[in-house]
């Protein structure tokens, strides 16, 4: 049932604007020098709390690293752009 789903959305629910805003969107590289500013500025212009913010956040993103990794390897389910006939 997921995968028809999946197929429905991905077949028909398209509209060529918002399919090439969202790639664009999406694309992680674009984004790394902006959140890399953020980061730095926030490091070295930012006060204790802006500091401290940051070392949270970087441990909120390791640990749900962390367990989205184990999660996806034991559910062992193949990424959407990993199924056949997908656009």
């Amino acid at each position: 049932m997921d995968q028809a789903i999946f197929h429905l959305i991905n077949g028909q629910w398209t509209s060529p604007a918002l399919d090439l805003f969202m790639a664009a969107l999406s694309d992680s590289e674009i984004w790394n020098p902006l959140l890399i500013a953020i980061v730095l500025s926030a490091l070295f212009f930012g006060g204790f709390n802006a500091r401290e913010f940051m070392v949270c956040l970087l441990l909120s993103l390791l640990i749900g690293e962390l367990f989205t990794s184990a999660l996806k390897s034991a559910v062992d389910r193949r990424r959407p752009k990993q199924v056949q006939d997908v656009r």
